[in-house]
């Protein structure tokens, strides 16, 4: 699996794979390998209509659990990855997303507010993940989560699906805000299994990271979008100076610091919080929490 100097090697088929960047235009390199700690598995299909978001999305996602180890090649640093350390996640999506050049869908719809939350979280000894998306009346559309067991040997990690896996009953959250933005500051994720005390899990965001430098959202260089057999292209930001609710930063991921009362993790909360949103008190499209 190549595309010019970046290719994805399978050193073993649902455990290990290697991601290399080659030297490039750019500056940016990477020599990556991927070890897994929790069995893969798959999230919940989801299914949203043009009367929800203004175009369809059906799909799901297979996600995994692990640490990353290697080298990150910058133009004026080079990073080493402590596998130790470096927690991480690894996710395929597949399915009718609404990314790409767009395709005319007949009359225009009137602008749709979408709230989307995914978090994957590492814990001592088992992983959670939830995902949740929300209307503009702050109205449930779509939500799952799961808990999983974490492994200490790769050996000992079921290779299709873990029979340990368990689904919760539900998911809630109430978060804080950063004033002037509409990026999380804190909060709890609540979360309740079966034939157990609902959980509060307590968010301490540490970076935030511009989901555009993926492609999402970016005016230019979004996903799907057509430049050729071969384009290669590299952008920074300085993150002190950019408008954090302009439409195309918006979307964001936090590394976040967990906490559940008896024990402390760390993971991802993902966030695209656009339109009204009554129940933190967001009124207009992209105004920023008070």
């Amino acid at each position: 699996m190549t595309t010019g100097p970046f290719r994805i090697e399978i050193l073993e088929p649902m455990k290990n794979i290697r991601v290399v960047l080659d030297d490039n235009e750019t500056g940016i390199g990477a020599d990556l390998q991927w070890i897994p700690r929790s069995a893969h598995f798959p999230e919940d299909h989801q299914r949203l209509t043009p009367e929800q978001i203004g175009r369809w999305m059906i799909a799901t996602r297979m996600n995994q659990f692990g640490f990353w180890s290697g080298e990150l090649h910058l133009p004026d640093e080079t990073i080493t990855l402590d596998v130790a350390n470096t927690y991480g996640t690894k996710d395929r999506s597949w399915g009718i997303r609404p990314v790409g050049d767009s395709v005319s869908l007949g009359a225009p719809l009137p602008p749709k507010g979408l709230k989307f939350f995914w978090a994957p979280l590492h814990w001592p000894d088992h992983v959670t993940h939830m995902a949740c998306f929300e209307g503009d009346k702050g109205e449930v559309w779509h939500w799952d989560g799961f808990q999983l067991p974490a492994y200490p040997e790769i050996d000992q990690i079921p290779g299709i699906e873990d029979p340990d896996i368990e689904r919760f009953v539900s998911v809630s959250h109430n978060f804080t805000w950063l004033p002037k933005t509409r990026r999380v500051s804190g909060g709890h994720i609540s979360i309740q299994l079966q034939d157990s005390e609902p959980l509060e899990i307590e968010i301490e965001p540490m970076v935030s990271i511009l989901m555009k430098g993926l492609g999402y959202g970016h005016p230019e260089w979004g996903h799907g979008q057509w430049k050729g057999e071969l384009a290669i292209f590299g952008e920074s930001w300085n993150l002190n100076q950019i408008d954090p609710l302009a439409p195309e930063n918006i979307h964001i991921q936090e590394v976040v610091r967990v906490r559940n009362g008896v024990s402390q993790g760390v993971g991802v909360l993902e966030q695209l919080v656009v339109g009204p949103y009554p129940k933190y008190g967001f009124s207009k499209f992209f105004d920023g929490a008070i």
